[in-house]
């Protein structure tokens, strides 16, 4: 197959474009399991520390303020274990002093000399339950500092699934375009395709010229329908013979090998029967023409040729001209056969 440098240059662009497109498009894929893995569960490492700091130190709080209690609770089991020894003492002095009015009772008293009052322990508060209070404090401070980095960490993920959103997005559109690109680019191989096996069918460039003197003396062909075939045995025809009868001057080698059929298909079938044969395959309605015994003539023609006009680009062309010449002939036959007086036709 033969391109223009300008199909060439076309084709490697859209294939280039596409490998780049598909390189950003994996790019893209592998960088988002990242991004789903850092919005959708996996803490960031300024998460992980606060956590860890955030343990720390309420174990050491708990410890401490466990520490605290205890402490408070024992000095208050003291403090009311020595006011239950007081009012023991109180109560015997009391019975032994029952008679004498004028002694003070003065013993165990809080604020006053003149009566027994109950002690005040909302005034007592230890140094240990205002540092407590001090501890809740800064807890209470540190939980709102936390609850506002939270929140500011869940405006940062609504941003990034926001923009996760948004790449899968384009994503989508990426593979729709590469979608379109690809059925694009099939197409225009194909037609590409179509257009070079068209122009081959109808012209070749720089088609060889077959010359009467590049024809040996006596090349000959002979053509048959097998050993099989109930056709009679058509004599040999003298290839160079044939030449300066039907060609005469030096042609294109498609031309001389339509005419050497012309006259060999004339020659040997009745238009009648002609007229049922198809060069194709795929047709219902005619018999399939056994256009292979064709293919010894067109290598004889083709290896009268000079060496360096000899290609595989040149043998499927002069197929492609056997199959148009044949067509042709069996148009006209059906033409003929249809239309018996018309003058419009090869026979």
């Amino acid at each position: 197959m033969v391109f223009t440098k300008l199909q060439h240059n076309l084709l490697t662009k859209r294939i280039t474009r596409l490998t780049l497109t598909t390189l950003f498009f994996a790019v893209t894929l592998d960088f988002i399991p990242h991004l789903m893995a850092f919005v959708f569960g996996k803490p960031t490492g300024k998460q992980l520390f606060l956590m860890s700091l955030r343990e720390k130190h309420q174990k050491r709080l708990g410890q401490e303020t466990s520490q605290k209690m205890d402490d408070s609770m024992m000095d208050n089991q003291a403090k009311r274990q020595k006011l239950s020894e007081i009012d023991e003492i109180e109560t015997i002095e009391g019975d032994d002093f029952a008679g004498n009015e004028e002694i003070p009772r003065t013993i165990g008293t809080f604020g006053s000399n003149s009566s027994r009052s109950t002690p005040d322990f909302a005034r007592c508060e230890s140094p240990s339950l205002q540092s407590f209070q001090k501890e809740i404090q800064g807890l209470k401070a540190e939980i709102a500092s936390v609850k506002h980095e939270s929140k500011i960490l869940t405006n940062e993920n609504n941003v990034l699934r926001g923009m996760i959103e948004h790449l899968q997005q384009q994503i989508d559109d990426l593979k729709k375009t590469i979608g379109e690109v690809d059925t694009k680019a099939t197409s225009h191989i194909g037609e590409v395709k179509k257009t070079m096996h068209d122009r081959y069918r109808s012209f070749y460039p720089d088609e060889p010229v077959l010359e009467s003197e590049m024809i040996d003396d006596d090349l000959e062909y002979s053509l048959t329908f097998g050993e099989t075939s109930r056709e009679p045995i058509i004599p040999a025809y003298n290839l160079k013979e044939m030449f300066r009868q039907i060609v005469e001057c030096p042609k294109p080698i498609s031309v001389v090998l339509k005419r050497f059929i012309r006259k060999m298909i004339t020659e040997t079938i009745d238009v009648e029967v002609l007229a049922l044969y198809t060069a194709s395959s795929k047709s219902p309605k005619f018999t399939s023409f056994p256009v292979e015994i064709f293919v010894d003539l067109r290598e004889k023609l083709f290896f009268c040729l000079p060496a360096r006009e000899q290609n595989e680009d040149l043998r499927q062309f002069l197929n492609y001209k056997i199959k148009d010449v044949l067509n042709d002939m069996f148009k006209e036959a059906r033409s003929k056969v249809k239309n018996p007086l018309s003058p419009n036709n090869g026979f």
